[in-house]
């Protein structure tokens, strides 16, 4: 339960478990570098803040106006930001390797889910696939016009 839990050494488990099943995964190293490399910027990040603004408890190591970097928010930042790992990185593995169709196959038959919340996510989870393939044709069509041809963030900026 590490939605409940907020200790470093399960979410540390759960992670340390995951990272040697994602190999079997059915998603290849670089494929999963691509898909995951934003979770493994921004986890640190929530530490960070955490860390900074997080509860004070025990030996205080710097304080300063709102800040106050202690013993208990460090404790807190490191279990946040593997428990945002643990959660996070099976869910990119999942949706990229799942086919909706067949996730919501499952959620009909096997948890007999209501068929308007199926359909529903059935339906969303297609047009976000149908959305990655017109955005990057939209890319290619400015690409080709020679508007934003340099790099993604100015492209994306346009």
């Amino acid at each position: 339960p590490l939605v409940l839990t907020l200790d470093a050494v399960s979410a540390g488990v759960a992670l340390a478990i995951e990272l040697s099943l994602f190999p079997f995964a059915g998603l290849g190293w670089r494929r999963f570098w691509r898909r995951t490399w934003i979770v493994w910027l921004l986890a640190p990040l929530t530490g960070v803040t955490i860390a900074l603004y997080g509860q004070a408890s025990g030996q205080i190591y710097a304080e300063w106006f709102v800040v106050r970097i202690s013993e208990g928010s460090l404790t807190l930042a490191l279990a946040t930001m593997l428990r945002v790992l643990a959660i996070a990185l099976p869910s990119v593995v999942l949706f990229a390797t799942v086919d909706p169709t067949d996730l919501a196959d499952g959620l009909a038959q096997v948890l007999r889910l209501p068929a308007r919340f199926v359909l529903g996510g059935l339906a969303g989870l297609r047009m976000v696939g149908l959305f990655v393939d017109d955005w990057r044709a939209l890319e290619l069509a400015r690409r080709s016009r020679g508007v934003a041809d340099r790099g993604r963030i100015r492209r994306f900026l346009g």
